[in-house]
């Protein structure tokens, strides 16, 4: 005890700190104190202080836990005992010391306002011990199980990446190179042409529909490449007539045209079906816009 347990009166402070030192044990398997709320009194846990004692043959461990009572109220006050228990391993029985409890006689005090400050220093005071004692654990004793779980399995992937790190990075060129040529291949590809036209068609703007749809006429195999050869063969009525609107504008013409996307897509359909639309539609409707 730190104070004069016999001469307290309101608004005194007292600390008690408790030891305990155990053998064969590290400092983190020592569990803290629990400390009894009591009436009339405020209570403010003092930060914790552990030690491991290591030597060539043995080991053991200290742990210190404290706590300040702040006495807000004259009469007599009962400080709880404390019943301490411990598992020893060597004779596999259950030990238990009990410290006796405390009876404490609070004298009045005229000067009562200082308990208020009294007890904002000491709730300050317990802040900084709380921390402190998280401070003072070693780094993996403040971990939680969970967080030593990722842990290592982090330190499993990494070590596996640096034994394997030039595979890995032959995997990740090969990979690339494998897009790379994908795309390649696709900017080459009927699909690709077809697409720039789809693109220019939404923004409805006439020379850039023009130009895609000519570069993908060109890139498919028709026995003429020209756009009325292929509305003519695979288009219907829609396609054909949207076609011709080609022919009445000037080059360079900046015209709005609207085409039906999904005549067009069908128009392809089938193109690569290889399904021609000439003998059901008879429709005599179609200006030949050339090229």
């Amino acid at each position: 005890w730190k104070g004069n347990t016999q001469h307290v009166k309101v608004g005194d402070v007292l600390e008690r700190n408790i030891s305990r030192t155990a053998g064969g044990t590290v400092a983190g398997l020592i569990p803290p104190i629990i400390w009894d709320t009591i009436p009339d009194v405020s209570i403010y846990p003092v930060g914790s202080s552990a030690d491991d004692n290591k030597t060539r043959t043995s080991i053991s461990a200290t742990r210190t836990d404290g706590i300040r009572y702040l006495f807000e109220k004259e009469g007599d006050v009962i400080i709880p005992a404390i019943e301490l228990k411990w598992w020893n391993a060597y004779h596999k029985k259950l030990y238990k010391r009990t410290l006796k409890e405390i009876t404490i006689n609070v004298q009045a005090n005229p000067d009562l306002g200082m308990i208020e400050s009294l007890r904002d220093s000491l709730a300050m005071l317990n802040a900084r011990g709380a921390g402190t004692e998280e401070e003072e654990k070693p780094f993996y004793q403040r971990l939680s199980k969970k967080q030593i779980v990722y842990l290592i399995i982090l330190f499993i992937v990494l070590i596996y990446f640096l034994r394997h790190i030039g595979r890995l990075k032959s995997i990740i060129n090969q990979t690339i190179k494998y897009f790379e040529k994908r795309q390649e291949k696709y900017q080459q590809s009927e699909k690709y042409f077809f697409n720039k036209f789809i693109d220019a068609a939404k923004k409805k703007e006439s020379p850039a529909i023009s130009k895609a749809l000519y570069l993908w006429i060109d890139f498919l195999s028709l026995e003429e490449p020209t756009i009325t050869h292929f509305v003519s063969m695979f288009g219907n009525e829609t396609v054909r007539k949207e076609a011709a609107l080609f022919e009445n504008m000037f080059e360079g013409e900046q015209t709005k045209i609207s085409l039906t996307i999904k005549a067009w897509k069908q128009a392809r359909q089938n193109y690569l079906a290889d399904i021609s639309t000439t003998a059901n539609d008879n429709s005599t409707s179609w200006i030949n816009p050339g090229r």
